[in-house]
């Protein structure tokens, strides 16, 4: 098991987190990536944020549901998670948005 005692308390949603996030990521960059008008793109990419934010507002609620006790964890590691795999979202994006107006 992974060493966060950073974080205080190891989460008990460690994994299902971090799993979560990386199919919700990898669902979310191959979906974005066929796109090939700029609109269809924009109009895409927000209908995802809104979906993808009611998701994980979802499972932010189960997480404090089923471990009261560990809530405060649980959720302090999705955040952190979540802004990680967002940076990491937003750099892949950036660097497909910037390979294809190069060609």
């Amino acid at each position: 098991m992974c060493n966060l005692s950073w974080l205080g308390h190891q989460p008990s949603f460690l994994y299902q987190t971090l799993f979560f996030l990386a199919i919700t990521t990898a669902i979310i960059y191959r979906y974005l990536s066929r796109i090939r008008k700029p609109d269809q793109f924009v109009q895409l990419f927000l209908l995802m944020t809104v979906i993808k934010l009611i998701a994980f507002l979802g499972y932010n609620v189960l997480m404090v549901v089923k471990d009261k006790p560990g809530a405060k964890y649980n959720v302090l590691f999705f955040l952190l998670a979540y802004f990680a795999y967002t940076l990491f979202e937003i750099v892949s994006l950036y660097r497909l948005i910037g390979s294809k107006t190069n060609n």
